[in-house]
């Protein structure tokens, strides 16, 4: 099942190693977008995280909004892929449809452009009160020290280790919800 997934690029699933059911996702899914007019004017806080690649795999940027009313979390999430990734890909016309959808972002040439992720981040972050950003310091150090550089985000930059430690607390609160 994991070489697959994992080197031959063919989701499975494994019934009997099964966490959380499509289902139980799709009963939590809402439509949210975080367009600057969606927030008439507000300036709503958030927090930011982003997990990078180079070249196969997806870069994923995501901003966590806690809705005080509804007492929920909401996630947006972008994601990005190499332009000269996608062709050819076994996934080529899935990926293509995500594209045409604006689910999947491309980058120019044949690696993550990572300037166009932060340029991406710090247009939101003109508008948006982004009070912490937690990344995977592998492959981070360019965009790390992009946003630490900038006004906006100077200082709020913290690792995450994307661990069984770093996320057994956490997976435990999920649970328990």
């Amino acid at each position: 099942h994991e070489f697959r997934t994992k080197q031959l690029n063919i989701f499975t699933i494994d019934d009997s190693k099964r966490w959380i059911s499509a289902d139980a996702v799709k009963n939590h899914l809402l439509p949210f977008t975080i367009e600057k007019e969606d927030f008439e004017g507000k300036r709503p806080q958030c927090a930011l995280s982003f997990d990078l690649s180079v070249i196969d795999d997806f870069s994923c940027v995501g901003y966590t909004f806690f809705n005080q009313p509804t007492k929920q979390f909401l996630v947006y999430l972008d994601y990005y892929l190499p332009e000269d990734t996608l062709k050819g890909h076994t996934n080529e016309e899935l990926y293509r449809g995500w594209v045409e959808g604006g689910y999947l972002k491309l980058t120019k040439g044949s690696a993550i452009d990572y300037r166009q992720i932060a340029n991406d981040i710090l247009q939101r972050a003109a508008w948006l009160d982004i009070r912490r950003c937690g990344y995977d310091a592998n492959k981070s150090a360019e965009l790390r020290n992009t946003l630490d550089n900038s006004k906006e985000l100077h200082g709020r930059l913290e690792p995450f280790r994307q661990s069984n430690g770093g996320y057994n607390i956490p997976m435990e609160i999920f649970e328990r919800m």
